[in-house]
């Protein structure tokens, strides 16, 4: 509260209102939902070499079949892969945000620290490597440019494949 010339004072007194409660933290993450029987069965049929999985794991209309409860994809994308991976029949995921740039082996070590060691990843090389072509968002076709990592080895195999085997390990 402010006081004489515009000054915080550090101590409250007797005319400062009460301090207001806390609310209390809404959960950030989901947890798995709970495992289908039938799906378990079916899960120790599959043999180990055998990874099902999805191209993402933030789709939010999985809530009560993947997640134990509603979120939205941006919460799923920063804190579903945990629960994603204990679904009996989820052995593998796509990381689609590498199609749009490269991210470090950072990140790949979070993502991999997030699931099972048997869990595996299909990763996207990101654009400028695989089209020769490269658009802008919101730019017309026709301000296209040229990609100038297009097919480029070395480019692969520092800036896509490396973070990947870094960060993901065996």
């Amino acid at each position: 509260m402010t006081r004489e010339n515009d000054q915080l004072e550090l101590f409250p007194t007797d005319d400062d209102p009460p301090p207001k409660p806390a609310k209390p933290k809404r959960p950030t993450g989901v947890g798995p939902a709970p495992a289908d029987a039938e799906l378990t069965t079916l899960a120790r049929r599959i043999p180990p070499t055998i990874h099902l999985g999805t191209s993402s794991w933030s789709f939010p209309g999985w809530n009560g079949i993947v997640y134990d409860r509603s979120a939205s994809e941006a919460v799923l994308a920063r804190n579903g892969l945990a629960a994603y991976a204990q679904h009996p029949l989820f052995r593998s995921v796509g990381i689609d945000r590498t199609f749009y740039a490269p991210i470090d082996a950072s990140q790949f070590a979070r993502y991999a620290a997030d699931v099972p060691d048997h869990f595996r990843f299909l990763c996207k090389a990101h654009d400028q490597l695989t089209s020769p072509v490269i658009f802008q968002r919101g730019a017309p076709r026709s301000a296209a440019e040229p990609s100038p990592y297009f097919l480029d080895a070395a480019y692969a195999a520092d800036a896509v494949v490396a973070p990947f085997v870094d960060g993901l390990g065996p």
